[in-house]
């Protein structure tokens, strides 16, 4: 992905699909200064910036909350 898609992206939850194959879930949010970082579940470290050179694509994830657990 280049610059300009990723400052595209908006906060929440996304599949990753890495450009060396497979993919991860991850969420994707905001820095203070304006960039986007990226923190797949699969990972020991969230918040990292600098690996969009790595993605391929990203698919937008819809959650629709069905019930409540307790």
């Amino acid at each position: 992905m280049n610059k300009r898609d990723v400052k595209r992206l908006k906060n929440g939850l996304y599949v990753i699909h890495w450009k060396g194959g497979g993919q991860s879930l991850a969420a994707v949010g905001c820095t203070g200064n304006g960039e986007r970082w990226i923190a797949p579940i699969n990972w020991i470290f969230p918040g990292v910036t600098s690996v969009w050179r790595k993605v391929e694509s990203v698919e937008g994830i819809s959650i629709i909350k069905t019930e409540t657990m307790k």
